[in-house]
């Protein structure tokens, strides 16, 4: 490879932008990215500054922007690192129901389509329980929505009720 054609900058923007999702870059840009030649080792270092990122807004923001952070780790990390994630998350004392209903949701991909992720049995009897017992601890709790939910403009129709919530809750 030929170093000088190695395009740093326009790489990183690339990158970062798509917060080091190679399928959304692939998808977006095709082969411009693959010409910046980005050596792997430097992707591998923007990865880890990326999850560190989304980590901490993971753990400072709440609602909506929370939820775009953590679809993003997902994304980039694997199954092992997103499920900790997501369990982690669970845990946190400022979680409104809705988005707790959408990690609850996700965890439940992980065991639906457990081959793919290559999930253990002992992995998806602890997730089953952890969806029990978050399932009863939002049916037994007042329901709470992140206003950051209902002013997005593609969730404008969602029906934000107590009944579609409960309905949602329930189908966990």
């Amino acid at each position: 490879m030929d170093y000088h054609q190695i395009d740093i900058i326009k790489g990183k923007a690339i990158f970062y932008k798509y917060k080091g999702s190679k399928f959304d870059i692939s998808r977006d840009l095709g082969d411009e990215y693959k010409k910046c030649y980005i050596p792997q080792e430097i992707e591998d270092e923007w990865k880890k500054d990326i999850i560190n990122n989304l980590k901490a807004e993971i753990k400072h923001k709440s609602g909506n922007l929370r939820i775009v952070a953590i679809s993003a780790f997902i994304q980039i990390n694997s199954a092992d690192e997103a499920i900790k994630m997501l369990l982690e998350v669970l845990k946190c004392d400022n979680l409104d129901t809705f988005s707790a209903i959408i990690i609850c949701e996700s965890l439940k991909k992980f065991i639906d389509i457990n081959r793919r992720f290559l999930i253990n049995e002992e992995q998806i009897y602890n997730i089953k329980l952890v969806l029990e017992n978050e399932k009863k601890k939002m049916l037994s709790s007042k329901i709470y929505i992140d206003n950051s939910f209902m002013i997005l403009p593609y969730m404008n129709d969602y029906d934000f009720s107590e009944q579609n919530i409960v309905n949602r809750i329930q189908n966990i």
